[in-house]
């Protein structure tokens, strides 16, 4: 079902409507008509239009100037990445050469400790050999003492017994 609108144009008013240019006597219809708050709506929506179409021109600029950056931002990335990439691959090696480092000092430690030992058992045999040497040089010595001793009450005794010749020559 349609409304349909009528309005009420008073006497006088036919006057003035007739005597108006013809933009005012369309404007008065159109009032009349009730046409008048759609051309307004109309109006409206056509600036709203235009600022959209505005913002959609700044949405182009600004998506324009997003693509002019992606193929930089695309270069950094995969340099960024490649970084990221190079740094773990060091990080690996580093620990790898940690690792065989440690195993090689570990190495290393384990054949010093060994020489240390073999060292200290020699040390030890050597200081047994010394000890027997020193024992052995006592021995002698006290021997070449007991020796030298003898040796001079033997001659000692060879003395006595050349005195006592002696006397016993002289006696004669």
């Amino acid at each position: 079902m349609e409304k349909t609108g009528y309005s009420i144009i008073g006497q006088g008013r036919i006057d003035e409507i007739l005597s108006n240019k013809s933009e005012d006597r369309r404007n008065i219809f159109e009032e009349a008509a009730g046409i008048v708050k759609y051309k307004t709506r109309k109006v409206e929506a056509e600036k709203k239009l235009e600022r959209t179409k505005l913002n959609l021109l700044r949405i182009n600029d600004v998506l324009s100037e997003i693509e002019q950056n992606l193929e930089p931002l695309k270069v950094q990335a995969e340099k960024a990445k490649e970084f990221l990439n190079l740094r773990e691959e060091l990080k690996q090696i580093e620990v790898g050469l940690f690792i065989h480092n440690i195993s090689t000092y570990k190495e290393n430690l384990e054949k010093i400790i060994e020489d240390e030992k073999i060292l200290n058992n020699q040390n030890e045999d050597e200081n047994k050999n010394l000890e027997k040497l020193n024992y052995l040089k006592q021995k002698l010595k006290t021997e070449i003492d007991n020796i030298t001793s003898e040796i001079e009450d033997i001659q000692n005794l060879g003395t006595q017994n050349i005195q006592e010749k002696e006397k016993l020559n002289s006696r004669n």
